[in-house]
């Protein structure tokens, strides 16, 4: 690998690295308050498809990929931990994060901005505004430096919600064992044991 091949590698990741910083700043309550064209990710083609030959011929085709996967895999985490919320209830399953299309359009953002951030010194300006322009729009609605909930930090709100729900679970079982005995408490361990598995899980895959 020559110096310059070296030096456009390094500087990739470096925009990789900023790039993902970005998305930690970034929360389900910004993305709630802009609704991308849905059409969007058609109009981007060209560019997309520009851009990633650029990078491929530049050598960047490995960091490319690794990229687009780690932003889509961010995407679906931003919308998996957020599908309910904890209340003194219990848990809100019906959240709404928006139609299908919107999060479709989200995605395709976020992973056109990923294109963009490693194209940027090898592919055409037009190209590279192009790929980054919706996930800037996204971003502007939380211009502070304070990291978001997810992208970066909901891991609490879902722990939270699944310790309420435990504990909600272990009180509503409890007071129905005085009717159903052994029967309700065995439903009650097999409960809990299945949320601490699937929270060891999560906190597995991290």
């Amino acid at each position: 690998m020559t110096e310059e091949a070296d030096r456009r590698q390094s500087d990739a990741r470096l925009r990789v690295e900023r790039f993902f910083g970005e998305l930690d700043h970034l929360g389900i309550e910004d993305v709630a308050l802009v609704s991308l064209p849905h059409d969007g990710a058609a109009e981007r083609t060209p560019a997309r498809a520009a851009a990633a030959a650029a990078c491929v011929e530049a050598g960047l085709g490995s960091l490319l990929q690794a990229t687009r996967e780690k932003a889509r895999t961010r995407v679906i985490r931003m919308y998996d931990r957020n599908m309910y919320q904890p209340t003194w209830a219990g848990l809100n399953w019906g959240r709404s994060l928006g139609t299908i299309e919107d999060r479709v359009a989200v995605a395709a953002a976020v992973e056109d901005a990923a294109i963009g951030t490693v194209a940027t010194d090898v592919a055409m300006p037009g190209d590279v505004d192009a790929l980054l322009e919706p996930l800037r729009l996204l971003v502007s609605m939380h211009p502070d430096e304070t990291p978001r909930s997810e992208f970066a930090g909901t891991r609490w709100t879902a722990r939270v919600g699944a310790i309420l729900f435990i504990v909600f679970v272990i009180t509503t079982v409890a007071v129905l064992g005085s009717y159903f005995g052994a029967v309700g408490w065995a439903v009650a361990v097999v409960i809990v044991v299945a949320a601490v598995a699937g929270i060891l899980r999560d906190r597995s895959t991290r």
